[in-house]
């Protein structure tokens, strides 16, 4: 997997070094009135380097060209019905199965590991300890973020493009004004809470 050099490049174009275990946090800022994903690596040493999200994305290309991927995913209907830890498991499990060839050995990032036709560890904080997490962080990261983009376009009032959480500010308006989506987990206690009393503008 040819990730460090991309984050030497950046390493060199930000005038930091970057050690060989290193891990990817994510937040987010606005500039000019706009949202955007910033994504800091930071290397083992504690050095930073921030890079936004077309970077990542950059990233996230050149590992679908040179590694062997498999992306899975649970439904919210799973999800309530597993709960999230399960669910989480079983999204691993999918993607598992996905892969263009199957795996011999399994690193999950994490302390549990799912069942797998095939040996898996789990890694606490493994992105900071493994590069194969690491570049599964950022396949998950950039289609994540593909996938609440799309969602933004036929639910505008979420801002789900530049939020991935019931926390922010934007997000709990929106559900205040216009209601629960189908894309909502019913479980998720304040969900339950706004389906007992769903605004006048509900979407359901």
């Amino acid at each position: 997997i040819r990730i460090l050099p991309l984050i030497e490049k950046m390493a060199r174009k930000h005038k930091r070094l970057v050690g060989g275990s290193w891990r990817v946090d994510e937040t987010y800022i606005k500039v000019k009135g706009a949202w955007y994903y910033l994504y800091r690596a930071v290397d083992k040493y504690g050095q930073t380097i921030d890079f936004m999200l077309s970077e990542c994305r950059d990233l996230s290309a050149a590992l679908w060209k040179t590694a062997r991927i498999g992306v899975g995913q649970a439904s919210v209907e799973e999800i309530d019905r597993l709960n999230i830890a399960r669910a989480t498991m079983l999204a691993m499990t999918r993607s598992v199965a996905n892969l263009p060839v199957p795996p011999s050995t399994c690193l999950i990032d994490g302390k549990h590991a799912p069942h797998l036709s095939c040996p898996a560890y789990p890694v606490i904080k493994g992105d900071g300890k493994s590069l194969s997490i690491a570049a599964a962080s950022i396949i998950a990261k950039v289609v994540r973020d593909r996938m609440m983009k799309e969602l933004s376009v036929t639910f505008p009032w979420y801002a789900w493009e530049k939020n991935k959480g019931y926390g922010v500010r934007a997000h709990r308006d929106g559900l205040e004004r216009y209601g629960v989506t189908p894309h909502h987990r019913r479980s998720f206690a304040p969900i339950r809470e706004l389906l007992i009393d769903p605004p006048i503008a509900s979407l359901c």
